[in-house]
């Protein structure tokens, strides 16, 4: 599901949906600003407008991991491990358009 803007609205990490928020400033819970988050407890992930697309596609994936690491592998990758799956990954789907395109085909 997208916005007017073509922007998500809801993003399914695996058996949980989440609510997608753009907002021109994110922030933590002590006040620290953020290029986004995932607020498991809201089931909402918010990312940061002040960066550009590709940029807040970016953050989009590095909150999913986070949502990943979070509920499935009991935060096991913490941040730093997030930070690095997320820029091999998003490089790799960058780098590989006709596999990625492949991949999301429906199956007869």
């Amino acid at each position: 599901m997208t916005n007017e803007s073509g922007s998500p609205i809801l993003c399914k990490i695996g058996f949980r949906n989440f609510g997608v928020e753009f907002k021109k400033n994110v922030f933590s819970k002590n006040g620290d600003p953020l290029y986004g988050q995932i607020i498991e407890s809201k089931q909402l992930i918010e990312i940061s407008t002040e960066y550009t697309l590709q940029q807040q596609k970016q953050i989009m994936l590095h909150e999913i991991l986070h949502g990943v690491d979070d509920y499935y592998l009991e935060s096991r990758l913490g941040e730093q491990g997030v930070r690095l799956m997320a820029n091999v990954l998003f490089e790799t789907i960058l780098n590989n358009k006709e596999i990625i395109k492949w991949i999301m085909e429906e199956t007869k």
